[in-house]
């Protein structure tokens, strides 16, 4: 079972299907495998374009920034590796622990290492357009992982997560399926 919010969008990375790289991990000693970010920004839109998110917001940050050191789980549930508690939003506590996809360990949900992407990615969209951050996500707060008392998201955080240094068509080939699938609903 993955954990991860409506703006994020799990996909593999070296395979067509998520269970496909999952079958790499069947036989290793893990409770939950992490997924890092990759982070986007918002593409230069100002107001919400229409049509997919997929297609709108192709511009994100280098995979090294350090925002993209966040993790998302996938919990196996399987095996007796069921959840003890929530370590944060991204980890949880596991008999086993929760490992990323080069098997490091990870305790909690902002990774030691630098990120990996081989496998398994999560795409967040964490800006979208201008209008969205000044009409939703600036009065969001911010989540429950970075402060204990939530706060409204400033200028400052527009300026420093709005990055747009790398054009990326990863998700291109899940587009049109996806497209499918919503016609067929």
């Amino acid at each position: 079972m993955a954990f991860i919010d409506g703006d994020e969008f799990l996909f593999p990375a070296s395979e067509f299907t998520i269970e496909k790289v999952l079958e790499e991990y069947s036989d290793e000693k893990l409770s939950a495998l992490a997924v890092y970010w990759a982070c986007f920004g918002s593409s230069g839109h100002i107001e919400e374009p229409t049509g997919l998110i997929l297609e709108n917001y192709r511009y994100r940050h280098a995979l090294n920034w350090a925002g993209n050191k966040h993790v998302k789980s996938i919990i196996r549930g399987s095996q007796g590796d069921f959840v003890i508690s929530q370590a944060d939003p991204h980890v949880f506590n596991t008999p086993i622990g929760t490992f990323d996809e080069k098997m490091r360990l990870l305790e909690t949900g902002f990774s030691i290492y630098e990120p990996t992407h081989e496998k398994l990615r999560i795409n967040h969209y964490m800006t979208q357009s201008r209008s969205y951050f000044l009409n939703f996500k600036q009065k969001s707060g911010t989540p429950m992982d970075l402060a204990s008392t939530p706060i409204v998201r400033t200028e400052e955080w527009w300026n420093e997560v709005d990055v747009n240094d790398v054009f990326d068509t990863s998700v291109e080939k899940y587009i049109d399926p996806l497209k499918d699938i919503l016609k067929s609903i």
